[in-house]
């Protein structure tokens, strides 16, 4: 292997690594409402209704968003070479497939009173929420991933201009 291709290949896993950094940090932030949720109701010996509250589908709707704001924000940096029309179709799949059904299954949870009246939502809301919020957490780290790497490469074009270029300001 050469003295090039080890360099690259070390700069790639750091790059790896730093994107799995973000992600998670930022995951953590997203399911911190049901880690403290979980925290009280252990404390209250009402663990098992941490798998009925709304919070999972705020967490959800939570995780759409941000997978829309990385994937978009990051493949507008054009350093991705990327089809438009794929991108198209990946943004509306996150908002038609993901981000809608999430805020639908949190009004129903929400409408249907069961956190001021203490009513337990019905089997197929909380399924509901379950399986979305696993679906906008890979959504998440797929999409947001490859946002975090056009952006990645942006930062590293920006740092290899500025290089040649001493005189561009950024």
């Amino acid at each position: 292997m050469s003295a090039d291709a080890a360099q690259e290949k070390k700069k790639d896993n750091l790059r790896t690594w730093n994107i799995w950094s973000i992600l998670i940090a930022e995951i953590l932030f997203i399911v911190l409402p049901l880690i403290v949720t979980g925290i009280v109701l252990f404390f209250q010996n009402r663990s098992h209704e941490l798998l009925v509250t709304t919070e999972w589908s705020f967490a959800t709707a939570i995780l759409f968003g941000q997978a829309l704001t990385k994937y978009v924000g990051g493949l507008v940096t054009g350093r991705i070479p990327f089809q438009w029309q794929r991108v198209v179709l990946f943004f509306a799949v996150l908002v038609v497939l993901g981000l809608v059904p999430s805020l639908t299954v949190l009004t129903i949870a929400l409408s249907s009173g069961a956190e001021t009246a203490g009513i337990v939502l019905t089997k197929k809301v909380i399924v509901a929420q379950l399986l979305l919020f696993i679906i906008g957490l890979g959504s998440y780290v797929i999409f947001g991933g490859v946002g975090e790497l056009a952006l990645s490469k942006a930062e590293e074009y920006g740092r290899k201009k500025t290089v040649i270029e001493p005189n561009n300001q950024p």
